[in-house]
């Protein structure tokens, strides 16, 4: 466990929060992010960690806090995490349980999840918006039966960005919907193989339980 610097204000007692890393995140804002437990609850954090003016941290700064902004504009779809606090160099999200279409990548998705998916992001396209870079690892399957949608930093819409984000809109949607199905087909194959290879493994199990026999016997030559 690792503690991490809390802007927000911390836990109410005091007491530093204690934070699990969950790596690096892979957009462009290359933000280090945790899952912080304090008094009052579980948080995701986004945080810049190192400083700096050049281009890249600059270029951090301008996703995180647009992903901030997309995040407060797309919470009444109720698709995405609500956002708790943010800074220019930390983002504080709710933490949703659930599990990630990537997390699947042995046993796959049922066709039912499937299909929660695809409605999901069929009311993120009539809110008006696209997600833009929709990949694997921004769809969380939720321990409710949901699906929250992550990384939104990309996400267009009218304003957003300004004057060609309606321009942009339409491509976007067919990246996403493309995106999507591509991902569902890898994942149903997945899900398909593990299932066809339930049986075998089933039946490898059983074998090495099963107590060898006495071999025949051999009738003994005549003649």
């Amino acid at each position: 466990m690792n503690q991490v610097s809390d802007p927000s204000g911390g836990a109410p007692s005091g007491v530093p929060p204690i934070a699990r890393c969950l790596g690096i995140a892979r957009n462009a804002t290359k933000a280090t992010v945790f899952v912080i437990t304090r008094d009052s609850g579980t948080v995701v954090r986004k945080e810049l960690r190192d400083g700096g003016h050049g281009p890249m941290p600059l270029l951090g700064r301008f996703l995180l806090r647009r992903e901030a902004r997309m995040l407060r504009l797309l919470e009444p779809t109720g698709l995405v995490p609500r956002v708790l606090g943010s800074g220019d160099d930390w983002l504080d999200t709710e933490y949703v349980r659930g599990e990630t279409v990537s997390s699947r990548r042995k046993r796959g998705i049922s066709r039912e999840e499937a299909a929660r998916l695809r409605a999901a992001l069929a009311r993120f396209h009539e809110s008006g918006y696209a997600h833009g870079d929709l990949g694997r690892r921004d769809m969380l399957l939720t321990e409710e039966g949901g699906v929250t949608i992550l990384d939104v930093a990309t996400a267009v819409g009218p304003g957003s960005p300004p004057v060609i984000g309606r321009l942009a809109l339409r491509w976007a949607r067919h990246r996403d919907i493309y995106r999507l199905e591509e991902t569902i087909r890898k994942a149903l194959a997945r899900r398909d193989a593990w299932d066809g290879a339930a049986p075998r493994r089933d039946r490898a199990d059983t074998a090495t339980r099963v107590t060898p026999t006495t071999p025949s016997r051999r009738s003994a030559p005549t003649g």
